[in-house]
This record gives C-alpha cells, structure tokens and sequence, in this order.
C-alpha cells in the first residue's frame, strides 16, 4: 500500500520520530492510530456480550493479534495474524479467551501474498481443536454495505500490546469512513488501534447487549505512536468488511451450527 503521509503539528510541533519511521518500513501492520483522544476503556476477558473475542498467537514468533468466535468451532481474524510472515504458510496459532484456549488452524483465507495487498483480502477462517464457542458463544456476521456501515455507531474491541492482556480492551463510538483510499482495499475507520488489535471485530449492537460483526479492524503501514489530534483519512486505520467474504465462509458456519 501507498498513502500519501500527512504529518499533523500541534502547539508543541509535533514530529515523527526516527524510531516511528524506522517501524514504518521495517514493520508493516505493527502500527496503527488514535485520533483525538485515547478514549478506550477495559473489561476482563471472557466476560460479558463481548466474550467471544480472544488473543491469537503464533507459536513459532510469540507474536499475537485478535480473533473472535463465528461458530462453535471456528474464528475468523486477519491473514497476517493466523499466516506465517511470508505470506504462503499456514500454521497452528494458540486462541485464548481468559482461562480457555485451543489451537487453531487456517481453513479458508483471503488471497493476500504480500503486505502490500488490500485490506480487502486480510481475512482468514480457522478451525478450532476445542470447540471453545459451545460454551463461550460466537458473534453473528452482518454483511452490511458500506453506506449501510457509516450510519452506524462502532465499537471495536481487541487485545492491543499497550494494554494488559488479562482485559479486553474497548474503543467505544467510532465511525467507518464513507470514503476510501485509492491505494487500499477494504473500509477506512477511526476506531483507536495500536499494535495487537489487528484481527478485532467492528461491531454493532443490534439490540442490548447483542452484538453484531461487521468488519474485521487490519491496522495500518502508516501510524504513529503519539495521538494524533484530529482525524485525517490519510492516517485512518483499514478494515476488511465482512459482508465480501460471507459467501465463501457461510457453509462451514452453518454446517458447525
């Protein structure tokens, strides 16, 4: 991806710094923004509506992103949280919500083969070894349009490094952008995200308490650690809308339900 880089200053000249710029380019999807004020809130894990949402690792590197439950035995996350780093590997990653964890393997998967793809194609499907959903429960998946999307109030959760692992972590009353990217695929948000939150549902409440996905959060090339102060669809965090890729999950879902 390419993005046209837009360096905000505030009243004490904010800057990058050549760390953040060194990360730019040496560690794609490892960055992600804040816009205005860092506004998320935690819970523990494994509790409530949002009980379906855990941390996804990689066992060979240690490095996690997020995932959360569609069905009994399977989750969905993003292709470069479940993919080895080159692209072309499936491997088994360890799911965990609190106290439970099962490993976890590739099923289905979006087409990416590079971290220049589209945000589009950052999806993958994997199958649990425990069923953890029969007692966790799973998230539906509403396919809606993107001008469907941006009339909706947004809550994305995940499991972010800057934050304790043992809490879920919430960024509450976002918004996806009715416009988009000429370099990038997918949907743009402006749902705080940092390192880890990669693979986290954006999710709508349908009625109290009952949650809906609508699009998995997939981080960005472009981010800076500091906050930025106003939102700007340059630096804006992608997602990877659900409803493209319902056709080619919907019959394994259905078929664990």
């Amino acid at each position: 991806m390419s993005f046209a880089l837009t360096i905000f200053l505030t009243k004490k000249g904010r800057r990058m710094s050549l760390m953040t710029l060194g990360l730019l380019f040496a560690a794609p999807f490892v960055q992600a923004n804040i816009f205005y004020k860092d506004l998320r809130t935690s819970q523990p894990a494994g509790k409530g509506a949002l009980t379906p949402i855990g941390s996804l690792t990689k066992i060979q590197t240690g490095t996690h992103g997020t995932a959360f439950l569609v069905s009994p035995c399977y989750i969905l996350t993003n292709f470069h949280v479940a993919y080895a780093d080159s692209f072309t590997k499936p491997e088994k990653t360890l799911f965990q919500v609190g106290e439970s964890s099962s490993l976890a393997m590739p099923v289905a998967a979006g087409k990416m083969t590079s971290p220049q793809a589209e945000n589009g194609e950052d999806w993958a499907l994997l199958r649990l070894d425990q069923c953890l959903g029969q007692q966790l429960g799973y998230f539906e998946l509403a396919g809606l349009s993107l001008e469907q999307a941006t009339k909706k109030k947004i809550i994305m959760a995940g499991y972010p490094f800057d934050r304790s692992s043992a809490n879920l972590t919430l960024s509450p009353l976002c918004h996806i952008d009715s416009h988009s990217l000429a370099s990038a695929g997918g949907w743009r948000h402006d749902c705080a995200s940092r390192a880890g939150s990669s693979g986290s549902p954006l999710l709508i409440e349908k009625t109290p308490g009952h949650f809906q996905v609508i699009a998995l959060n997939t981080t960005e090339v472009v981010g800076f650690d500091e906050i930025i102060g106003r939102y700007d669809i340059s630096l804006s965090n992608g997602a990877t809308p659900v409803a493209p890729i319902l056709a080619q999950i919907l019959p394994l879902l259905q078929a664990d339900r």
